[in-house]
C-alpha cells in the first residue's frame, strides 16, 4: 500500500514538473513578414450612428502608431491599405430598476475590416477580411452619481473598437 501511495506521488510530481516546464508562446503575427507600412482609408458607416466613421478613423490611426508594429503611411507608400465598415450599432437598456427605470446600458458596435494590396487593381479578393465586435456596458440611471453620459460611453465604445480592430489585424 506505501508503495504504491509512493509511486503516485512520484507520477504526479513528474507531470506537475513537465506542465511547469511548458512555455506560453505569445499570439503570432497573422500579417505575411513583408507588410510593414499600412494606410488607413476613411472607414464607412452603415449604422444609424450617424458620423460614427469621422470619430473611428482617427481613432484607428492613433491605435495602430501606439502599438508601432505597422508604420502608418499614406496611400503610395502603403505595403497594405485596411478598409473599414461600421456595420451596426446597438445601444439597449440591459438592466432597469423595480420601477423599470433603466439602470445599465449595452452599446455594441461591429465592423468588417478588410485589408487590400495597394497595387491590386483589379480588387477582386482583399488580403483579409475580418469582423470586429466591440461591446461596452455603463450605468444610465440619471438618479445616481455613477452614471456616465451617453456621449462618454460611446467614446470608450469607439476607443474599445480601435483596440479590437488593432489587435485582431496584427
Amino acid at each position: 500500500m506505501r508503495r504504491v501511495a509512493l509511486q503516485t506521488l512520484m507520477v504526479g510530481l513528474c507531470i506537475v514538473a513537465l506542465a511547469s516546464c511548458a512555455t506560453v508562446t505569445p499570439p503570432s503575427r497573422t500579417l505575411p513578414s513583408y507588410i510593414k507600412r499600412i494606410y488607413i482609408a476613411e472607414f464607412r458607416n452603415s449604422s444609424r450612428l450617424p458620423g460614427a466613421q469621422a470619430d473611428l478613423t482617427p481613432l484607428v490611426v492613433d491605435e495602430f502608431l501606439s502599438d508601432g508594429r505597422l508604420e502608418v503611411v499614406q496611400n503610395e507608400r502603403a505595403d497594405v491599405r485596411l478598409e473599414g465598415r461600421i456595420k451596426t450599432f446597438r445601444d439597449y437598456a440591459s438592466a432597469t430598476s423595480g420601477d423599470r427605470f433603466p439602470l445599465v446600458n449595452t452599446m455594441e458596435m461591429e465592423c468588417v475590416v478588410e485589408l487590400w494590396d495597394p497595387y491590386d487593381r483589379d480588387r477582386v479578393v482583399p488580403v483579409a477580411r475580418y469582423s470586429v465586435p466591440a461591446v461596452i456596458q455603463y450605468f444610465s440611471d440619471t438618479r445616481r452619481s455613477i452614471e456616465e453620459t451617453q456621449t462618454e460611453a460611446l467614446e470608450r465604445l469607439m476607443r474599445q473598437m480601435a483596440k479590437n480592430i488593432v489587435s485582431t489585424v496584427l
